[in-house]
């Protein structure tokens, strides 16, 4: 496999969306949630609400919030994840920089 190409397998793990996701500038933490018994990815907005990126792909957010992130191809997981970021604003203006000028380069207002 070169370098920085996923195959399909690799691409909806957490790992491969942690791999797509610093290619963008973007760095996120791997932890591990032990009442869930799963591996997450904080995948650092810096935003009113956290995001979360469990690895049966549950994302997760304040106030309860859960989403299952079925996108499996490089573009439409990025869109749908700069959706989520955009969302968990709620209207404030402070957030990540990278996760900013990602939604720009995918077309995604804030």
């Amino acid at each position: 496999m070169e370098f920085g190409i996923l195959d399909q397998e690799e691409l909806i793990t957490i790992l491969g969306i942690q791999k797509i996701l610093s290619s963008e500038g973007i760095d996120t933490t791997i932890l591990y949630d032990s009442d869930l018994g799963q591996h997450y990815i904080d995948l650092d907005t810096r935003a009113k609400s956290h995001l979360y990126l469990y690895q049966d792909r549950t994302l997760r957010g304040r106030y309860g919030y859960e989403v299952v992130i079925e996108e499996t191809d490089r573009e439409s997981l990025t869109r749908r994840l700069c959706l989520e970021f955009v969302d968990a604003l709620y209207g404030r203006d402070y957030y990540n920089e990278y996760w900013a000028e990602l939604c720009k380069r995918t077309g995604i207002n804030i």
